[in-house]
């Protein structure tokens, strides 16, 4: 996006910086203006150029590390009418391959809960990898219509990040998207952050989808009709604001992968591949959410009599 230069609050003293007016807004109020008159290409399009911006940012050496649908704009060519995104909001950016160290880990991390992926509530840094996790909950948004967790209340946002570290997921009717465009978002969100695909290999996944869906060769996003979505009030997505994320170190769990990541690019586009009409959701199962403040105080009291019967609710 465009900067034209810098202006300062004449009362807070704060700088501001002055970049190109987008008319149509950030992807999520465009979303909740549009959805019902989008069609799968569009979506496509506008994923394909997040994942585009998403891939020069890797490349430069950077990752995002806050990415969300509001802070990406969306604009629309007047001439043939093609919708792209613009991503901004790159204060939080950092080199894209930072290894993991305890010692040097943030503790005071800042995002939007909902579009948080588990190794940052375990306490890890970001790196190029949670902005795929982000992708993916992007991936939902443009989809569903619906931005992640939208029935989660703002005081269960602490258990929230519970949650998605045991595996929580945004809930979806699998019947409602294309198989190939499915699994590919489940990678993206994948608990082993090394198990995502990367940037590039995203970009040249849905580039195909989209070729192949000019020509009528995707038959997947063609038996699908745009969703008909909840209706939810506009101030129910004030929730979504970044904030500072209290991260701890919530497992045990085992680091020490490859650098590079462990995706298959093969993903499963066959036109005639059947839909899993037996897909089990996860909002569907109940969870035991322990709060925070219980699992620090059985640290610190700890003893062999201890049972963590006590803690449930």
């Amino acid at each position: 996006m465009p900067i034209y230069g810098l202006t300062q609050d004449p009362i807070t003293k704060d700088y501001m910086v002055v970049m190109k007016f987008i008319e149509r807004g950030n992807l999520r109020n465009f979303i909740n203006d549009n959805f019902c008159s989008l069609s799968w290409s569009q979506k496509l399009e506008l994923l394909h150029s997040i994942v585009i911006g998403l891939h020069e940012i890797h490349s430069s050496g950077l990752s995002h590390n806050n990415l969300h649908s509001g802070n990406i704009f969306v604009k629309k060519d007047e001439g043939n009418g093609d919708l792209s995104a613009i991503i901004s909001d790159l204060g939080m950016s950092g080199p894209a391959d930072k290894s993991y160290d305890l010692c040097n880990s943030r503790i005071d991390t800042f995002g939007v809960i909902q579009y948080t992926p588990s190794e940052i509530f375990h306490g890890r840094i970001y790196t190029k990898y949670s902005d795929i996790y982000f992708f993916a909950m992007l991936m939902y948004e443009v989809s569903t219509g619906l931005p992640p967790f939208i029935k989660v209340s703002i005081d269960k946002l602490n258990d929230l990040m519970f949650d998605i570290c045991d595996g929580f997921r945004p809930d979806y009717n699998s019947k409602d998207l294309p198989r190939c465009f499915e699994e590919l978002m489940k990678k993206c969100w994948d608990d082993d952050e090394y198990s995502r695909p990367l940037a590039s290999q995203l970009v040249d996944i849905i580039g195909n989808w989209i070729s192949e869906l000019k020509e009528d060769k995707m038959s997947q996003f063609n038996r699908r009709g745009n969703l008909i979505r909840l209706k939810y009030p506009s101030s129910k997505y004030d929730i979504y604001k970044s904030q500072r994320i209290n991260t701890t170190d919530l497992g045990d769990e085992d680091f020490d992968h490859d650098s590079e990541s462990n995706f298959d690019e093969n993903v499963e586009s066959d036109e005639d591949i059947e839909f899993n009409a037996d897909f089990e959701r996860r909002a569907q199962n109940k969870y035991v959410t322990i709060k925070r403040s219980d699992i620090m105080r059985w640290i610190e009291n700890i003893d062999n009599t201890f049972d963590p019967e006590r803690l449930l609710p």
